[in-house]
């Protein structure tokens, strides 16, 4: 079998960069084993957007600072960019599902990609989520893979 492959929602990556208070743990544990060829991690294009806005209006991150970071994610993990099999399928889910459009995207993107799981500590969306693919929050896979 081949490295497990996680599919990070949005706030795992602002946990993570924001280092919030014991959230950004297991986040940087899975990074770590990611840099060690152990597992890959995938994230969606559209997490940068989510990204800049987060982290700009809520966490009041500098723009410099925060495009450094998006650098470093798009040489770091596999970027997955959602094309229009995947923007339709998302369209599906949202009409089926009260997902708000950045998930019912992200969701159809890892039902897409091929990954074991979708990484994301929105209940609401692990609820939705889990009716398709495996969903955890980080502590979760992490406990998986030790």
């Amino acid at each position: 079998m081949g490295n497990y492959r996680y599919l990070f929602d949005t706030d795992i990556l602002i946990n993570w960069l924001a280092e919030e208070k014991s959230l950004w743990k297991a986040p940087l544990s899975l990074i770590t084993l990611h840099e060690e060829g152990k597992i890959d991690i995938f994230i969606s294009l559209l997490s940068f957007f989510e990204l800049r806005f987060v982290l700009r209006r809520k966490k009041k991150f500098e723009d410099d600072v925060i495009e450094n970071a998006i650098v470093d994610m798009s040489s770091k993990f596999n970027v997955s960019v959602p094309d229009s099999l995947v923007l339709l399928k998302a369209n599906k889910l949202q009409a089926n599902h009260p997902l708000d459009p950045f998930d019912s995207i992200l969701l159809a993107l890892a039902k897409t990609i091929n990954v074991d799981a979708l990484i994301t500590r929105d209940k609401e969306l692990r609820e939705i989520s889990k009716k398709y693919i495996q969903t955890m929050e980080p502590e979760e896979a992490l406990g998986i893979i030790k």
